[in-house]
Parts: C-alpha cells; sequence; structure tokens
C-alpha cells in the first residue's frame, strides 16, 4: 500500500516537469500521452524499490558508523529524498526519449536497469552526505587528548570502497539481465496439464468465468477437472522474466480475478497440503481457492521466500516462475469444498506444474 502514495507523488512531478520543458502531453490520471502513444505511470514506477534500497543502506552505514540516531535519521531522510529525486529524474527521462523517439526507444520498454543506474549514480551524492556527518564526529573525537589520528591511506580506502560499492551495485543488474538473455534464446513457453486420474476427467475447457488477474504473464491456461458432481478448476501461468509491470507477486495482482475476496481459509487443510486457501466470491456463489507460486524446480506458499527465490534463479539464469491454483465451488459449504479440493490435489493437483523450460534442438 506505500506504492500509491509514492506513486501518486511521482505523477505530481512529472506534470510539473512536462509543463516546464513545454512537451505536447496530457497527463490525465496515471497516463501520459504523447503524439505518438501513451506511458502510464504505474505503481512500479512509484520508486518504492529504490526507497527501500536506499533506506537500507543509510541505517546499515549509521549503525557501522554513527553514534547517535539522530545522525543516522538524518542520513535516512537524505537517502529518501535522493531516492524519490533520482526516480522523478528516470521517469523524465523516460518520458522525454519516448517523445523524441516517437516511442520507438528500448528505454520505453526496459527501463528497470535504467533506473538502477540512475539510482547508483544518486548514491554519489548520498555518500558525500554521509562522510560529512561522520567528518563531524571524527572531529570532536581527533580533538580529545590521546586520540589516535586516522591512518595516511584512510581517504584512499574510502575512495576505494566508494567505487567497490557503485560496481557491486551495478553488477547484480548487468548479471541478471546476460542471464535472461541467454535464457530467452534457447526455451520456448509451453503449459500442459496432466490427465485426469483416480475418477477425475479432464483437462477440458471452462465456463465459469475463472480468470485470475496476473498483469503480464507470458502465457496462461484455464480449465476443468471433474468427478461425479464436483468440479474443479485450475489456473497456471509462466513468466519468462520479471520485468516492471510484468511481475508474479504484484500489489495488482490477484488469483480471483473478477471475484471478490470473502474471507481467508482458516483450515489447515490448505496449509497441509502445502498451498495458501483464500475463499473468493463470484455470482454463482463461493469458491475455496488454493494456490502456491513455482519458481524453478519448486514450490513455495510466502511470496517473500518466492521473491528471494526468483532472484537467485534469475543469476542463476533461470528466470521463468508462475503459479498453480485451483477452485472448487462451495456447495454444502466451504469445507466440502475443500475435501473436494484434497482429494483432487491427491489425484492429479500434485503433478500440475508450470512447464517451466525446453530445450530447443540444436539445427
Amino acid at each position: 500500500h506505500l506504492y500509491y502514495p509514492f506513486q501518486t507523488i511521482t505523477v505530481m512531478v512529472e506534470s510539473v516537469l512536462i509543463r516546464l520543458v513545454d512537451i505536447p502531453a496530457l497527463v490525465d490520471g496515471n497516463s501520459v500521452e504523447l503524439p505518438h502513444g501513451t506511458l502510464t505511470i504505474a505503481s512500479g514506477c512509484s520508486g518504492l524499490n529504490f526507497i527501500v534500497a536506499g533506506l537500507s543502506l543509510a541505517i546499515l552505514y549509521g549503525r557501522l558508523y554513527y553514534s547517535s540516531w539522530r545522525k543516522t535519521l538524518l542520513l535516512a531522510l537524505i537517502m529518501l529524498l535522493l531516492a524519490m529525486i533520482g526516480n522523478w529524474v528516470r521517469v523524465f527521462v523516460i518520458i522525454v526519449v519516448a517523445h523524441q523517439s516517437q516511442m520507438r526507444s528500448l528505454l520505453v520498454e526496459e527501463h528497470l536497469t535504467f533506473g538502477w543506474v540512475v539510482f547508483t549514480f544518486f548514491l554519489i551524492p548520498a555518500y558525500f552526505a554521509a562522510r560529512h556527518l561522520e567528518g563531524q564526529r571524527e572531529q570532536k573525537v581527533r580533538s580529545r587528548p590521546g586520540a589516535a589520528a586516522l591512518p595516511v591511506g584512510a581517504k584512499g580506502a574510502r575512495w576505494v570502497g566508494l567505487i567497490a560499492a557503485i560496481i557491486a551495485m551495478l553488477a547484480g543488474p548487468v548479471w541478471a539481465r546476460a542471464s535472461v538473455a541467454s535464457f530467452d534464446a534457447r526455451v520456448s513457453v509451453d503449459l500442459e496439464l496432466p490427465a485426469g486420474a483416480e475418477g477425475w476427467r479432464g483437462p477440458m475447457d471452462s465456463a465459469w468465468g475463472w480468470q485470475p488477474r496476473y498483469s503480464g504473464a507470458n502465457a496462461e491456461r484455464v480449465a476443468e477437472y471433474r468427478r461425479n458432481e464436483r468440479s474443479v478448476l485450475v489456473y497456471t501461468n509462466l513468466y519468462r522474466v520479471q520485468e516492471q509491470g510484468k511481475e508474479l507477486v504484484f500489489l495488482e495482482n490477484w488469483v480471483g480475478g473478477d471475484w471478490q475476496p470473502h474471507e481467508s481459509s482458516d483450515s489447515l487443510a490448505a496449509a497441509r497440503a502445502g498451498y495458501n486457501g483464500v475463499v473468493a466470491m463470484s455470482y454463482t456463489g463461493r469458491w475455496a481457492i488454493w494456490y502456491r507460486y513455482q519458481v524453478g524446480n519448486g514450490f513455495e506458499t510466502s511470496e517473500v521466500w518466492t521473491k528471494v527465490k526468483q532472484a537467485f534463479e534469475i543469476l542463476r539464469g533461470n528466470p521463468e516462475s508462475g503459479i498453480v491454483a485451483f477452485a472448487a465451488l462451495c456447495i454444502e459449504s466451504c469445507k466440502a469444498a475443500e475435501t473436494t479440493l484434497e482429494h483432487f490435489v491427491a489425484a492429479v493437483g500434485s503433478r500440475v506444474r508450470v512447464v517451466t523450460e525446453k530445450e530447443v534442438p540444436a539445427p
């Protein structure tokens, strides 16, 4: 929920900057309408990623080198301001480039790495601010009788540390982009579902109108399995890479789609089976939904650990991930629906996976 205020501030700042440089653009809500296309200042453009990274660095630096929380807080405020300004610069540069290139520049589609480059640049004034705050303390320490002088090479060592930090900040995105580029050249998207078993028939087309909302997924599939009078709906998707606006774990994604959240599943059945459980309301009634994320060859229910595993898999050259979800209608009760899901998972659902990689034969 922190995305919204920073997103709103970004839209306001960009509106002012657009008027100052006289770009022929109309800002309508979060959209910037240019003569040759429209840009959306989405929640990913709020700069929250850079703000969190900057605040983390500021707090770490303060704990290592400052003797008071007041200086740490001041450095955090400076880093917050610099991270926000850097994000405003990033978005504004993208708008200018989009206008000048008539929406043809690669920067219009892929600008997350550019954002980290800008953020790294703004770490330089942050470093000098941190040194200034630290220098005030050191001057007091050196003025005391018997205080040890700083080593002669300390100043040079700090510059080496700054350069090393900048290289480290750039190395991660560059490594990730190189890994993704090599991966894309040798994979194809393929979402398959297993055949029914133990009385379950399917997969077959579904007419229940369930379509989970996952923006930017490279592939999606909705199907249905039936057993006697019971039905279980299955949804899978695949993200080949994680990009801005195309993320598996994202604030605006919702496994219920147009169905409204009704309540969390208090039953331990979903947890025992290794899934998250929610209950959603549609025009046909309540539905029990179980879901989990697939990253690499493993599954996760925690969004935080899904993000962590995605980072490691991207660096290993395997950026694909997706979600596996099942839904059953609560006819008598949602307890009965969960019993249906338990039976389905044991018979079929445990074999439902996002097919992440298929080697392309060499010519």
